[in-house]
């Protein structure tokens, strides 16, 4: 036991006269508050006693824990720790930070070499050595031209006198060329948006579609025609970089500059409709030799903001080009016509994610779209397609075996295009159907059935020349509901749900409710089937004639699905 001279003292509080008396007086042999003492005085003493423990003192291995302030500071920092250029369109400048994060230490910068890549720029602050005081910091300027190869990587290194505080900021980025050789538009220009679909069909005709692309490869098919020094340019251009990514622009997307824009403009008219996107590129073009590429900020409804302001002046009618990033599909296919002509034929595809907005159409029956502009009429094929196995041992007759029981109705569906709403209407259809994955209702545009009677305004019937529907199929999937459109524009959108025959030349289709309005046969442009679809390739071409100011045409083959059998 150890004895301990001390004080009792007292708080205010029921006759306790110290507010600062802590609980650990319970500890002592007198387990309580000698409140009766209170009366004492500071020279009274109280003998007290507490037990300690014998001390028994040992070796205890430990490491020093780690907290926040290990993980910032005692090194030297380079911000950013990595410098990524991205697609370099122009010369660019970047601020490097390299801050000596030792609160206590100084740090002398002996070098600062640089590999990898002589086209760049390294700008210090000052005179090397450099002295660093604890917690500086000190900006570099990094500067990167188009000039050098296509590929950056390089790496600038921090040589300090202390070896263990050396740093490297590693450089990369691609250094993008633009492709100013417009095209011949004499041929125009062919563009291809490739989906990817898996579709899983069972011997029904059903089928369950995946897409496999987010957004479609885009492949541009032209030729070019240049001489003189843009023919010199485009051959060197080749040698030096036939494999590398390409700033291309957009030819059909082209808007011209209404007046003088002066050098250090960053909003530019556009017109509006342009595929223009934030973080792409839009590119000003006079000729192959005279061109200027920029990041793009902000789209407005008829203008852009560039990231950076243009560096030269552009005249009014220069051509502006939203671009996309590509590469050379196959070398270019090089005819010399003279000793300073020559023509190629170019293929480039996309090294980009191509996404543009899907439009289905606005009009909804049973749950899906409704496709709504008629195809351009001409020689229109409509080919079937049966599902089913056929089964031959090769010594005997085949059998051929339809598993589906119904055949399924391929057609073609043209659009000529003028304008760019129009352009741009096709492009978010396409971008909804997305390939062959979705499916909408599709009219076949055809007088496949003839009115021959008034259909009344409350009838659930109408009556039609005699083809042998009742026979053949009467409300069959695939040929059940019908697209009844008037001279006027009005269509209705019927199901039948059966069919009877009234005499030799006419049949009664009984349909799922009255059109409301009393319709004479002279007043109906035409009768259609109206099928569930889907595209039946995931490879769409749209031949630019001219600009998407202009005429654009595309052809298209549907495939009929069952309905019935349409996950909902």
């Amino acid at each position: 036991m150890t004895a301990i001279a001390a004080i009792a003292s007292a708080a205010p509080i029921t006759a306790y006269a110290n507010a600062r008396v802590s609980g650990d007086l319970s500890m002592y042999a007198v387990d309580y508050w000698p409140a009766y003492r209170v009366d004492l005085g500071v020279d009274a003493t109280l003998t007290i006693t507490r037990a300690v423990a014998a001390a028994h003192p040992r070796a205890i291995n430990a490491i020093a824990a780690h907290g926040y302030m290990d993980d910032s500071y005692y090194r030297v920092r380079l911000i950013p720790a990595a410098l990524d250029l991205g697609m370099l369109a122009n010369a660019q400048t970047r601020a490097v930070y390299v801050w000596n994060a030792w609160p206590a230490a100084a740090q002398t910068l002996d070098a600062t070499p640089l590999t990898g890549d002589a086209y760049i720029t390294v700008t210090p602050p000052g005179t090397l050595p450099m002295a660093f005081a604890p917690l500086q910091m000190r900006t570099w300027t990094i500067g990167v031209g188009l000039q050098g190869p296509p590929s950056i990587a390089a790496d600038l290194a921090f040589t300090f006198a202390d070896a263990t505080q050396n740093v490297t900021l590693p450089i990369t980025g691609t250094r993008l060329a633009i492709w100013g050789w417009k095209p011949d538009w004499a041929n125009g220009i062919t563009e291809r948006l490739s989906w990817l679909t898996d579709v899983l069909a069972s011997p029904s005709g059903a089928e369950q579609r995946r897409a496999l692309r987010q957004s479609p490869q885009v492949t541009w098919d032209f030729d070019a025609i240049v001489s003189d020094d843009e023919r010199a340019a485009l051959d060197l251009a080749l040698f030096a970089g036939l494999g590398r990514q390409w700033g291309v622009p957009i030819w059909h997307d082209v808007c011209r500059l209404p007046a003088l824009t002066p050098a250090g403009t960053t909003v530019l008219p556009t017109g509006g409709g342009r595929d223009f996107r934030v973080g792409g590129l839009a590119v000003l073009l006079t000729d192959a030799l005279t061109t200027e590429a920029a990041e793009i900020a902000a789209v407005g409804p008829t203008t852009i903001t560039l990231a950076t302001p243009t560096q030269s002046a552009w005249p009014a009618g220069t051509a502006l080009y939203p671009a996309c990033i590509a590469q050379l599909i196959t070398p270019p296919q090089i005819a010399r016509d003279t000793d300073t002509i020559s023509s190629a034929q170019v293929q480039m595809v996309s090294a980009q994610d191509m996404d543009y907005s899907p439009v289905a159409p606005l009009t909804l029956y049973r749950g899906l779209p409704v496709m709504e502009q008629p195809p351009n009429e001409g020689a229109l094929t409509a080919p079937w397609q049966r599902v089913g196995s056929v089964l031959d041992n090769k010594t005997g007759q085949q059998a051929i075996v339809d598993t589906a029981g119904v055949g399924f109705a391929a057609a073609q569906h043209a659009w000529l295009l003028a304008g760019r709403d129009a352009h741009n209407a096709l492009r978010g259809l396409l971008y909804a159907l997305r390939g062959r994955q979705q499916a909408i209702w599709w009219p076949s545009f055809a007088a496949d059935l003839r009115c021959v009677a008034t259909i009344g305004a409350g009838a659930v019937s109408l009556d039609v020349r005699s083809i042998g529907y009742a026979r053949l199929a009467a409300g069959a999937p695939m040929r059940r509901d019908i697209r009844i459109e008037l001279f006027d524009g009005s269509v209705f959108m019927r199901r039948i749900l059966g069919a009877s025959v009234v005499d030799a030349l006419t049949e009664r289709l009984a349909i799922d409710s009255a059109l409301g309005v009393a319709v004479d046969p002279a007043v109906i442009r035409r009768i259609s089937f109206m099928t569930v679809r889907r595209l039946d390739t995931d490879d769409i071409e749209l031949h630019h004639d001219t600009d998407a100011d202009g005429v654009t045409d595309c052809t298209l083959v549907t495939r009929a699905l069952r309905d019935d059998l349409e996950a909902s």
